[in-house]
């Protein structure tokens, strides 16, 4: 700014709005980069949960959302997912048979009131060591295997870090 006002004070109107023109380009171009960064991992690893979750679910099995109703989410899962909002309609639709997915601090919620995790994934989603979980939940059969994935390459797949990491 100090540029700015001195080249006005040298009478130099026109390098002076030239400055400040490049000042606001310069300052889009590296916001436009540090946030569209951020959603992008985001997006991706949105993308990653939900097309191993989808393998699971199956194309014609209900999901439900708990407390999350991300666009993201329903873009990939390929369908309109309908929102509980609270924990009676959540147990109600578990206990119908139905999936519910959720996020982040959703997911202790949940298991609080006795739902069980299918399928979890935790991914990072900046620099500064921020993660975020997924889970989908649903009532199975006994002896079907809860899976956890801590894997950043298999996606719910058996490769050995997700096998030697497998929690119930």
């Amino acid at each position: 700014m100090i540029a700015v006002t001195i080249l006005f004070v040298l009478k130099r109107p026109f390098a002076a709005v030239s400055a400040i023109f490049c000042a606001i380009v310069v300052f889009m171009g590296y916001s436009l980069m540090v946030f569209e960064d951020k959603a992008y991992r985001q997006r991706a690893a949105m993308k990653d949960f939900c097309l191993a979750a989808l393998q699971i679910i199956g194309s014609d099995s209900k999901l439900f959302s708990y407390h999350d109703n991300s666009e993201v989410c329903i873009f990939y899962f390929g369908r309109v997912v309908p929102r509980c909002i609270n924990d009676r309609r959540a147990m109600k639709e578990y206990y119908a048979g139905n999936w519910i997915f959720t996020s982040d601090r959703h997911i202790d919620e949940l298991r609080n009131l006795g739902m069980r995790i299918i399928y979890s994934q935790t991914r990072p989603v900046d620099d500064k060591g921020k993660t975020l979980t997924r889970a989908i939940f649903h009532k199975t059969a006994p002896g079907r295997e809860a899976f956890i994935c801590h894997c950043d390459d298999c996606l719910g797949q058996s490769c050995a870090g997700c096998v030697k990491n497998n929690k119930n």
